[in-house]
């Protein structure tokens, strides 16, 4: 439903994208979170999400010369599963860093590239 550029800032999977994505990136951080950077080469487009979220916490993706894409945990439905960024367009070897803030503590940042062709 969107490629690279129209793809900014749209829900992956109501833009059917989060099909069969590949996570570049999966890390556990503190308070028992996991962030991830998640691909999609059919769409060009990428984001992040965090599972194990507190009501409050903020997820965030970024690409080179792109707006920053993010998230918040709002209620308890939102930390009983992922919470996740709107897609940044991203190809191979685009640079992302995706970053959770936690409502309390530290931020913490990941980089990944998605693989080149």
């Amino acid at each position: 439903r969107c490629h690279g550029a129209s793809c900014e800032g749209r829900d992956p999977g109501a833009m059917l994208c989060g099909r069969q994505p590949a996570t570049l990136r999966s890390e556990p951080v503190a308070g028992g979170r996991r962030v991830d950077v998640r691909y999609s080469g059919a769409c060009s487009s990428a984001w992040a999400r965090v599972s194990g979220s507190r009501v409050g916490d903020r997820i965030s993706i970024a690409g080179p010369s792109r707006p920053q894409q993010s998230a918040r945990a709002r209620d308890a439905f939102d930390t009983s599963g992922y919470v996740f960024t709107p897609m940044t367009p991203a190809g191979p070897r685009t640079a992302l860093r995706a970053c959770l803030r936690p409502v309390r503590g530290r931020a913490v940042c990941l980089t990944a590239t998605p693989a080149g062709r």
